[in-house]
């Protein structure tokens, strides 16, 4: 039973991961193309793109925690 619920909540984990990379990339697409149709905030939108670009390692890590858990 308990390893059942901790599947499911593996899997929950990994597909809500996944979605929020999507998210991410689109979100980091979308601040470039911001980057060039607005230059007067060009420092702001790199600061950002770089901060998103912080949430791939650590969803990496969390696959690797789920893998030898």
């Amino acid at each position: 039973m308990l390893l059942e619920i901790q599947g499911e909540l593996a899997f929950s984990l990994i597909f809500l991961s996944g979605l929020n990379i999507i998210i991410n990339l689109l979100s980091i697409l979308l601040l470039f193309v911001f980057y060039y149709v607005f230059p007067e905030n060009k420092k702001e939108f790199k600061n950002s793109a770089i901060l998103l670009f912080f949430n791939f390692p650590i969803l990496f890590l969390l696959y690797i925690f789920l893998i030898l858990a």
